[in-house]
């Protein structure tokens, strides 16, 4: 009845602000949002070019367009600053919009480590010779064309057998030219790269992240190229070396166009099509499973490794030698004070930088860490409870120190933490949703990525809401039976009620 009644809240919400939107007023020149928010994309340039070129408004940062086109919609801002073929797209894809005006040029190319010099001009001269024979411009034309069927991932990346393979980290919410499709990287610079290595003889693999993750994934060499869009500025230069420019365009500001907006469909055909484009089309139902498993996969794992490193801690934590107890206070300090998505981020960028080493691994380590600290707190409070008198007396009966700690320690320290502990594993499930920020494409982000193919927000939520909001209920069940199994009181009840059972038959 309760996961019921978190349903329908949900359900209820969700309907309540899709439909509560209201019109905004009709803009018609850049010099109307002087005072106004616009949205720009987190980790651009554009909040830049805002200032300089549309003085008087303000930056509203999204992560992503699609979240950049649900603000605009629900009236959290009035225009969207974005480069001209992604406007474009929106306008296609979305609806309601339209472009105000064209703010500034832009040119974009591929990003590289300062330590990778020779491997960028490499790459620039692969780019020259795909504009000299008119492969670049076949290229353009199928991505900023009209042509759907036409916009496909690639056959196959290359393998690279000679050479080795090239980390390419890029944001596969920009379309046209980066983006997911049937579960594959697809989009206009993934096919310019894709090219590149071809002819280059590398093999390629890419790497999903937030747009603001692909410049510092370049730097600290967890990538050995980035894109996505991204513009060319001396600010940059000074962190990177730019490959041969691969894209000549503009920013533009996008605006909602009421006369443009398309015709709601009904409640019932809204919802069928929403779940449709979700989870039918493109089988995009296997992102959410593949999410889930990895999402599984991480808190699984932490949780598994940080209780034995918890107990660990605890010992430690309870040494009456200083040099052993300080360290684990220390320890456990940092972690508790410390956000996770920091932890996760120091260990991706710093503490592994320069090893291509699969984020997920990282990522389990980051919130064993972290789960360990809380653990170790929550055991030392268990054993704390127990009357000192209790191991006094087995030690006056002969008990030996490990028949005290397995005895009587261990069975009444555990009743005592196994509640604070079922929040931990749950508390630490809930934020493995932040994983996307290191390349991880778990549950959360591949919502996103659905979002981002898709622009509805409602089924791609609703459903993440409730897959965790089921494994949080499933996993705090397992640990409530364990509860009743070493609850003296409930064993008793048990037992009471089967010995009655047998007297009355």
């Amino acid at each position: 009845m309760r996961t019921l009644c978190y349903v329908l809240s949900w359900c209820c919400l969700l309907l309540l602000v899709g439909c509560g939107r209201e019109s905004l007023p009709r803009i018609s020149s850049a010099e109307q949002l002087r005072g106004h928010y616009v949205s720009t994309q987190t980790g651009s340039v554009f909040d830049q070019l805002l200032a300089q070129y549309v003085p008087g408004a303000k930056p509203y940062y999204d992560t992503n367009m699609p979240n950049a086109v649900q603000s605009l919609k629900m009236g959290k801002c009035d225009a969207i600053l974005c480069d001209e073929p992604v406007a474009r797209e929106l306008i296609r894809t979305s609806g309601g919009i339209r472009i105000l005006s064209k703010v500034a040029p832009d040119r974009y190319a591929y990003v590289f480590s300062k330590e990778n010099a020779a491997l960028c001009e490499e790459f620039s001269g692969a780019i020259r010779a795909l504009k000299a024979d008119g492969t670049l411009a076949a290229i353009e034309a199928r991505w900023f064309g009209a042509d759907e069927s036409a916009k496909q991932p690639p056959a196959e990346l290359p393998t690279g057998e000679g050479r080795g393979l090239i980390i390419a980290a890029d944001d596969p919410a920009f379309r046209p030219f980066s983006l997911m499709k049937e579960g594959r990287h697809a989009g206009y610079d993934v096919d310019v790269i894709a090219e590149c290595c071809r002819r280059l003889g590398y093999g390629l693999r890419f790497d999903a992240m937030e747009f603001a993750s692909v410049l510092p994934a370049v730097v600290t060499d967890k990538a050995q190229l980035g894109f996505s869009g991204i513009s060319v500025t001396e600010e940059r230069r000074r962190s990177v070396l730019f490959s041969e420019t691969v894209y000549e365009g503009g920013t533009v500001l996008l605006v909602r166009d009421a006369a443009a907006e398309p015709a709601r469909p009904g409640l019932l055909a809204g919802l069928v099509a929403s779940f449709r484009s979700t989870f039918v089309e493109e089988q995009r139902w296997r992102m959410i499973l593949r999410g889930l498993g990895v999402t599984l996969l991480i808190a699984l794992c932490s949780v598994l490794s940080g209780t034995l490193l918890a107990m660990l801690v605890c010992a430690l934590r309870r040494s009456r030698l200083r040099a052993l107890s300080l360290p684990a206070q220390l320890y456990i300090a940092m972690m508790r004070g410390t956000p996770i998505v920091v932890v996760l981020m120091i260990l991706y960028y710093i503490v592994f930088q320069g090893l291509s080493v699969d984020p997920v691994p990282i990522a389990i380590l980051g919130f064993a860490l972290n789960f360990a600290a809380y653990s170790a707190e929550t055991f030392r409070s268990g054993v704390a409870a127990i009357d000192p008198g209790q191991v006094e007396a087995a030690q006056a009966m002969g008990f030996s120190r490990l028949q005290i700690f397995f005895c009587i320690i261990l069975p009444q320290a555990t009743r005592h933490a196994l509640p604070v502990y079922k929040g931990d594993v749950i508390s630490t499930l809930k934020s493995t949703s932040v994983v996307g920020y290191i390349a991880i494409q778990d549950l959360t982000k591949m919502s996103d990525l659905i979002r981002s193919r898709t622009y509805e927000a409602f089924f791609p939520l609703l459903t993440t809401a409730l897959i965790y909001l089921a494994l949080a209920n499933l996993m705090a069940a397992l640990i409530g039976l364990m509860e009743r199994r070493i609850d003296p009181q409930r064993r008793r009840v048990s037992l009471d009620f089967l010995r009655n059972s047998d007297t009355r038959s």
